[in-house]
């Protein structure tokens, strides 16, 4: 029990420290560095103290979720989460628009939202040591410009639904006539 006590006054101490910290940032600083202090949650505080951050460094901490927060944040240019728990990249990434360069390296993730093709500035990107699958490698070796179209190309895909055609020629489609072209 003493152990636990300690592990807690340990954790109030790092998150005391860091909210002394958040609290000396000036309200102008244009890059918030949080490397790896161990931060399992992203301190969203920062961003109102610091509305102007374009730069946010998060690598090697224990996030597992991009942070909500970050992808609202309209000033973000440059995101470093190199190195965390993250096992997926939210949809919402579209959000963030003014995005230039997004560094995911070593993570856990397997598969990029379509919506990562909609940031048109992106000219930067890092997915290297993830157990990514989609895109495929190929794309992936062709750089972040294939990455984009290809994902773009996924995203028209997915809202057109299969037309389905008659012929008015014909009186009756048997069941195996239908068989073959399912």
């Amino acid at each position: 029990d003493e152990d636990e006590d300690e592990d807690e006054g340990e954790d109030q101490d790092d998150e005391d420290e860091l909210l002394k910290w958040i609290s000396q940032l000036p309200a102008t600083a244009r890059y918030i560095d949080l490397a790896g202090r161990g931060l399992t949650e992203f301190p969203e505080q920062v961003l109102e103290k610091c509305p102007l951050a374009e730069a946010v460094y998060l690598e090697g901490n224990e996030l597992r979720a991009v942070p909500a927060a970050l992808l609202r944040h309209r000033a973000l240019r440059y995101l470093d989460l190199r190195n965390n728990k993250i096992e997926e990249v939210p949809s919402s990434i579209s959000e963030c628009s003014g995005l230039e360069t997004l560094l995911l390296g070593r993570n856990c993730i397997t598969r990029l939202p379509v919506q990562l093709g909609e940031l048109q500035l992106l000219r930067n990107l890092n997915i290297g040591s993830n157990p990514l699958y989609f895109p495929p490698e190929e794309i992936v070796a062709q750089g972040v410009e294939s990455i984009k179209a290809f994902l773009r190309a996924r995203s028209a895909t997915a809202f057109m639904t299969p037309a389905f055609v008659t012929n008015p020629g014909a009186e009756e489609t048997s069941t195996a006539e239908m068989a073959h072209f399912s």
